[in-house]
């Protein structure tokens, strides 16, 4: 019997080895994780920062075309039409023709405050300027005194 009696207090010594090992691997990851934690914090700050940033400059060259339609719709004259691409970010505040439809200004809230994205056209202009999060298929149309914005909301591919 006292071969019985080894055999069993063998067989929960490696339990109690095996539990053992079970907590310890379990802090040496939870302790890793604590240690990387600032890392994944900042590279996950960055990253969306570079989103923001990339939003930015996407919604400038969207701006950016659209005044080009505007500028060779209105060199076109009368019944000239010309279209162009408009990608908005979610974080759009406002959008608004001022001055007697010579300026647009885009407001969007970000990381470092509220910015403005203005262009300024050579000739009237005249339109509902969207302002959802989306990609938009913009017409620009020129009667002779004014050029009217008309956009329709699409799904990119």
């Amino acid at each position: 019997m006292a071969y019985a009696s080894d055999f069993k207090h063998q067989s929960q010594t490696v339990y109690m080895l095996k539990g053992q090992s079970s907590v310890e691997y379990f802090l040496v990851v939870a302790l890793g994780i604590v240690i990387a934690s600032p890392f994944i914090l900042s590279v996950q700050e960055s990253l969306a920062s570079v989103i923001i940033e990339s939003e930015g400059a996407e919604l400038e060259n969207s701006l950016d075309s659209m005044s080009d339609a505007v500028a060779k719709a209105d060199a076109l004259g009368n019944a000239s039409r010309t279209s162009f691409t408009l990608e908005l970010p979610s974080r759009v505040q406002q959008a608004q023709l001022t001055g007697n439809g010579r300026a647009l200004s885009y407001t969007v809230d970000g990381p470092g405050g509220v910015t403005n994205y203005t262009r300024i056209f050579d000739s009237n202009v005249s339109g509902e300027l969207p302002v959802d999060e989306g990609s938009y298929a913009g017409y620009a149309e020129s009667d002779g005194e004014k050029v009217e914005l008309d956009f329709e909301n699409f799904e990119s591919e």
